[in-house]
This record gives structure tokens, sequence and C-alpha cells, in this order.
């Protein structure tokens, strides 16, 4: 029996980053946030999920795309009309950081993308060696993609695991959303 200021609004978002990054464990963890649940066993998303996730007004429609190499190239083709963009590093492989910036690169350099904020999540953040979200922010270039491209964009260590980090994350999101 909800009125009209009990609906919410629905915005879709795209999650990529890397294999191995996190983000279905995001997702997941987003859903099951509220419940103060365990988070479920995750599968590393093969090909794409859709999911709709419940947060303050809003009701984002997050596409989780593969971050495997074979599955990159098919991004592009989930670009068209997104209202946000969440990129997944693995803050703790320290190995894999030259290529996540280098996928970003082109990732944001989209025309699709113009004016799309960003969200940049170092997850893991709770594991040894991760590095803190202001050592990413400088080994992934941000300050100068960002500016090139105009985009507004935040970065944010978190844990899927532990949830940590995520509620200001997307509270940021939120309110950074591409009219």
């Amino acid at each position: 029996m909800g009125g009209i200021f009990s609906r919410k609004k629905k915005t879709t978002i795209l999650m990529l980053g890397l294999d191995n990054a996190g983000k279905s464990s995001i997702v997941q963890r987003l859903l099951h946030m509220s419940a103060g649940a365990p988070l479920p066993e995750t599968i590393p998303t093969v090909g794409y999920d859709l999911r709709e996730v419940r947060f303050k007004k809003l009701l984002f429609k997050i596409w989780d795309i593969g971050g495997q190499l074979e599955t990159r190239p098919v991004w592009r083709h989930y670009f068209s009309g997104m209202k946000g963009l969440v990129y997944v590093v693995d803050a703790a492989a320290e190995q894999r950081f030259n290529e996540t910036t280098q996928v970003l690169s082109r990732v944001i350099c989209d025309p699709q993308l113009s004016g799309v904020p960003l969200l940049v999540l170092a997850n893991k953040s709770d594991l040894p060696g991760a590095k803190d979200s202001g050592t990413l922010c400088s080994l992934l270039n941000l300050p100068e993609l960002g500016l090139q491209n105009r985009l507004n964009w935040h970065i944010d260590a978190c844990s899927a695991k532990t949830g940590a980090g995520l509620e200001s994350a997307f509270g940021w999101l939120s309110d950074n959303l591409k009219k």
C-alpha cells in the first residue's frame, strides 16, 4: 500500500573490473547487507549477471559483467544508457595493478561513458598487503584520467567479505549519479 513517496527510483549502473576483483561478491554483500547474513558462497561471473539492489531511496539495477580477458571486448555493448560506473580493483593484487590501470583507462575513454560518475572500489582492503585507496588512486592514475575525461570520480576502500566501506561508497554514487 505504498504511496508515491514510497516508490524507489530505478537507476542502472555497470560494475566492471578484472576477474577475481570481487565484483560478484560485492553485489552479494549489497543484497545481504540489511539482513546481516554471512556472505553466501559466490561463483565468479562468466558472461553477465543482472541484479536489483535497494539502497536508500534507489533501486540499483547492477550489470555485473565478467572480467576475464576474453569477456572484456564485449563490455562496450553494455555502456549505453548507464547512469554510473563501478570499477572494482583487488587492492591486494599488486601484480595486476598495471593491467587494471590499462583496462580502466580504455573503459573510461569510451564516449558512451562521458560524464558518467566513476566509483572505484578498492576491494579486499582487509587483506594483508592491500594498498590503501590513496596509494591506489596514484597507481591507477585517477586524477589524470578523471580530468582528461571530465569524469566525476571517487575511490573508496571496501571489503565484500565484511561489507566495510560499501555503504559510504554507494552513498557517494547515489549522490552523484548522472541525471
